[in-house]
């Protein structure tokens, strides 16, 4: 039973508070069949099935959907929202992922902005994009400093 191994700190007045959490500085880590499920510490914050793999070293990174973020090293300020948003990504800094598979390929992308599914699904390193749309730039043929709106564009 899980919350048979939550603890109350003996500082706390039974029935004044109830939390799941930390009462110090340690991160809260959640886990599902052993993987990574779910993080909230001071420099990155992750929810959803095998998110963060490893432990990633960046800041203000923020993943939320079943693998979003996935293989993060040590990349910032990324956001990935999610199934398998940014998935690859490794050093990327400063992207913004929303929509399943979105930059799932990405491994060092830098400033994207990829809204809906499949954005930049297979182009690896990329950067400056801002794209709207299903589908977008789904092959690196068409490289970086590209704005698109519009499903099945570039």
């Amino acid at each position: 039973n899980f919350f048979a191994q939550v603890t109350q700190p003996s500082n706390v007045v039974s029935g004044v508070e109830n939390y799941l959490g930390t009462y110090n500085n340690f991160d809260v880590k959640f886990k599902r069949n052993n993987f990574n499920s779910g993080l909230i510490s001071e420099n990155n914050t992750s929810l959803g099935d095998k998110t963060f793999l490893t432990s990633p070293t960046g800041f203000y990174n923020c993943a939320f959907g079943s693998m979003a973020l996935y293989n993060l090293k040590g990349g910032n300020l990324n956001v990935a929202i999610g199934h398998k948003t940014l998935y690859s990504v490794e050093f990327g800094n400063a992207n913004l992922a929303i929509g399943a598979e979105s930059m799932e390929s990405s491994i060092s992308s830098d400033f994207n902005i990829g809204i809906g599914n499949g954005v930049m699904k297979n182009c690896v390193n990329d950067s400056d994009n801002v794209l709207v749309g299903h589908s977008i730039l789904q092959s690196a043929a068409h490289g970086s400093f590209n704005t698109v709106v519009g499903n099945y564009s570039l």
